[in-house]
Parts: C-alpha cells; structure tokens; sequence
C-alpha cells in the first residue's frame, strides 16, 4: 500500500496508523516528556507527518534507556520510570497495549537542539524525528505489536472518547 492510500483511509478513519516503542520509551511519550520520536532513518517522516497516530508499548523492555535519556530526564521523571520497573504496574503489565493517541505535526532530521525534546542525544548520531503533539492518553487496548508502522481499525480502539474527533485533527 503506498503513501497516499495510507492517508486516504486514514481520512476516511477506515484505518489508524501505530508505532510500536519499547517501555519506558513508550511511557515518556505518554507522560508528555518526549515530543519527538527519533530513528535513524527518515522512512517513516513522510509517511506519518500530518497524521494521527497510535502508541504501542511493546513486550521488550530497554534496559539501556537510562543511559541514553537519562541526562535529558528530571530526577523525579527517572525515580517515577524505575518505580514503574518495579511497581504491581509496571511495564510488564503495559506491555503488549495502546496507550495513548498523538499526531505527528512535523518529521525532519534532527539537530543538537532537539536532544532535550527526543530524550537522546541528537549532536553525535544522525537521527530524524517525528514531531508529535496533543498526546491523549487512553485505557489501554490489548493487540499484539509489530515493527515498524502498522495499522489498526478504528473499532479497535471503539471506547476511546472522541476518538473521531480526535482522529480528523490537522495541522
């Protein structure tokens, strides 16, 4: 399916697109702390800018996500991700589910000054971002992940509140 399809059923709200992240990267979005999502190619920029989009918390976990964001994180943002390590609900228990709903509002290569927003270091390796906003946090929906950018229908995601109205958003 190319591009325009893809946009073309996601305006009719006959599809809604996802990106799986691993917790606790998952979490940073939820909680509103990172606002660009950052991969080391663009193949996603284009195809996602302007659009709405679902966040899947994925099964694994990435251990490493101290070293990388922990410089760009409060104290207190880290003591809360290394609670959910630990707490009755953690990531384990997140894992595998859509947790809230964001629109990718601009994707571009990334400079040193989006280290802050992306919670990684964007001086020392190319990296491109989508610029996300408006982040809705919702009960989380039990689905199996995938890499990259997959799709869901809409009934899926059936008890969200105002989730048409959400999903017909634009810049």
């Amino acid at each position: 399916m190319d591009n325009q399809l893809r946009r073309i059923l996601v305006d009719r709200f006959e599809i809604i697109p996802v990106l799986t992240l691993y917790p606790p990267w998952s979490l940073f979005i939820y909680k509103g702390w990172k606002t660009i999502e950052t991969r080391l190619h663009n193949r996603y920029s284009k195809a996602l800018e302007g659009l709405p989009l679902a966040i899947h918390s994925g099964m694994r976990y990435d251990k490493n996500w101290e070293g990388d964001a922990g410089e760009f994180l409060t104290k207190r943002q880290i003591e809360i991700t290394k609670a959910l390590q630990k707490g009755t609900k953690n990531f384990k228990t997140m894992g595998g589910q859509i947790i809230c709903l964001t629109h990718v509002y601009d994707a571009r290569k990334l400079t040193s000054w989006n280290s802050v927003d992306a919670l990684i270091d964007c001086a020392n390796t190319e990296r491109h971002g989508l610029f996300l906003r408006d982040v809705k946090q919702i009960k989380p929906v039990k689905v199996k992940g995938k890499m990259g950018i997959w799709y869901v229908h809409p009934q899926l995601l059936k008890n969200v509140e105002g989730l048409e109205e959400y999903m017909h958003w634009r810049n």
